[in-house]
């Protein structure tokens, strides 16, 4: 039997450390030492002059983020930057704005997605949690049967040592994770001076909270391995395919992190190619990246997705802070020996959208084009390809990466632990 379930990804605000690391973006938590205007001499500089100029300008901003941010390399679980807290009460007015076309009787299509959801599941993560509470509210306090459950699962992941903001706080879990986040949330008001109203409501979005998952620690200090990673992912979907019945039909809502829903994404990209292209139209990653930056983050495609039609942007892509992502998956339920059991191969995405306006972090892999367009020929090589906007001819410097067309995959590494689709009981 075929099944088809909705997953609405949110990824958390902005935190400190994504301020930290933002420095020479635009962005309005660190502003480096303004630099004085200089009176342009009217002798032109030699190309060797012109490079050590750029050379201290960057070393300039190298040397302001390095002591901005070298009291965060020490901590764990930051918060929400100042910016942060701004990204969650503009999602918070889109939900609001959306609900309001819903009650005056011509709802949006995304309100539908969105108000559907009755389960949450929110990351252990102080920037996480705040977001929830800060965001969720108009959707939550106006539909009494949802539920918010803090879901170790949902966690970043951890790939790399100097990555602290994926450790856990030391002693914060159970009660003492909810107060630090209530402290947070408080401490976000306090400095913008809003009203007590929403103070309270935001508040009270903590006492919905299901920590019962959480009363010890939570998280690792340890690197978590691709098949580690890909056994979490399951599990995770495991059980929200067991869901009861009351919720089966609705979407569930995961607010979470741009690591982990990346690799959700690269582990059930569809298999065949017409269903990779349309999915890579439709969430706007399909378009090559140099040989360079892969080997940078040390793609290895087979490792981390069974798809040979997985975009290699993917690995270089980020959701944007407050994205609001929604996919379709689609999954097989067998009967073994008169047990439901899922499939878990089967898993694939089926369909996916961004919503109210989101989608990925700027990024300057696809410069000089407009809306990608999508190669009629099947295979990586060819469907990753787009087209020019203003010459019509292929403008991509790098066809198939330079690699040779891509030969069927092997079979997927077996797992570590025993199968996670067989035998979960119900979440709640």
């Amino acid at each position: 039997m075929v099944m088809y379930k909705d997953l609405i990804l949110i990824r958390h605000a902005q935190s400190v450390w994504n301020a930290v690391l933002d420095v020479g973006k635009d962005n309005p938590d660190f502003k480096g030492e303004e630099e004085k205007p200089v009176e342009k001499k009217k002798e032109s500089k030699s190309l060797f002059g012109k490079i050590v100029d750029k050379g201290i300008s960057v070393g300039k901003k190298v040397g302001q983020a390095a002591s901005h941010s070298e009291a965060f390399l020490r901590k764990n679980d930051h918060a929400l930057s100042a910016y942060g807290v701004e990204q969650c009460f503009q999602l918070r007015d889109q939900f609001e704005k959306a609900r309001q076309t819903k009650e005056s009787g011509m709802p949006s299509p995304e309100v539908e997605w969105i108000d559907s959801v009755d389960f949450w599941m929110v990351s252990p993560f102080l920037r996480a949690l705040e977001t929830s509470a800060l965001s969720l509210v108009p959707l939550v306090e106006n539909n009494p049967h949802a539920k918010m459950k803090v879901f170790p699962l949902a966690r970043e992941i951890y790939k790399r040592r100097e990555s602290r903001d994926c450790v856990g706080k030391d002693q914060n879990w159970g009660p003492r994770m909810l107060a630090r986040a209530i402290s947070s949330v408080s401490k976000s008001y306090e400095a913008r001076n809003f009203e007590p109203d929403h103070l309270w409501k935001s508040i009270d979005m903590f006492r919905k909270y299901d920590i019962e998952l959480c009363k010890q620690r939570w998280w690792s200090e340890n690197l978590e391995s691709d098949i580690e990673i890909r056994n979490r992912i399951d599990t995770c979907m495991a059980k929200i395919f067991s869901l009861p019945a009351s919720q089966a039909s609705r979407p569930v809502g995961i607010v979470g992190h741009s690591l982990l829903f990346r690799r959700i994404l690269q582990l059930y990209w569809p298999r065949e190619a017409s269903k990779a292209s349309y999915l890579a139209d439709a969430l706007r990653c399909n378009f090559e990246i140099p040989m360079d930056r892969i080997r940078a983050v040390q793609f290895q495609p087979q490792a981390i997705s069974p798809s040979r039609y997985c975009p290699d942007s993917l690995e270089v892509l980020k959701l944007q802070n407050c994205c609001v992502l929604r996919i379709r998956l689609k999954y097989k339920l067998l009967l073994v020996n008169g047990v439901k059991k899922i499939d878990g191969s089967s898993i694939e995405i089926e369909d996916g959208q961004f919503l109210f306006n989101t989608g990925w972090e700027q990024h300057g892999y696809d410069k000089g084009t407009t809306t990608p367009e999508m190669s009629s020929a099947s295979g990586r090589s060819d469907f990753m390809n787009y087209t020019s906007s203003t010459t019509g001819a292929n403008s991509n410097p790098y066809p198939n990466n330079g690699r040779a067309a891509p030969a069927p995959p092997p079979p997927p590494p077996p797992k570590q632990n025993s199968d996670p689709f067989a035998g979960i009981p119900d979440l709640l």
